[in-house]
């Protein structure tokens, strides 16, 4: 098993954590809806233009930038080694897909 959910209750806060081996961890909270201006999550990719075309193909409407560090060509910015692209969710929090 690479890893196991842990929730634990603190006050009114729920967290359920999950460990990756001995240093990795994510952990989730319930909260009330708050908006967020960064990427809240993103998500490692193989072929960015193929997950790009296949979630546009789909109805996902990507975030385009024209100036500053992370400006987008067909949806994808390189702002260093790796090459990404952001959209919305439902809920108007900003995702990523990363290659690299």
């Amino acid at each position: 098993m690479a890893g196991h959910w842990d929730w634990s209750s603190f006050g009114r806060t729920l967290r359920a954590s999950f460990r990756c081996g001995d240093t990795s961890e994510i952990s989730v909270f319930k909260r009330p809806p708050t908006a967020t201006e960064h990427t809240l999550a993103h998500f490692e990719v193989t072929d960015l233009e193929a997950v790009v075309r296949d979630l546009e193909a789909k109805g996902v409407t990507f975030l385009d930038y024209t100036e500053g560090p992370l400006v987008t060509t067909g949806h994808i910015a390189q702002p260093g080694p790796a090459r990404a692209a952001w959209m919305h969710d439902p809920d108007g929090n900003t995702l990523g897909l990363r290659e690299g």
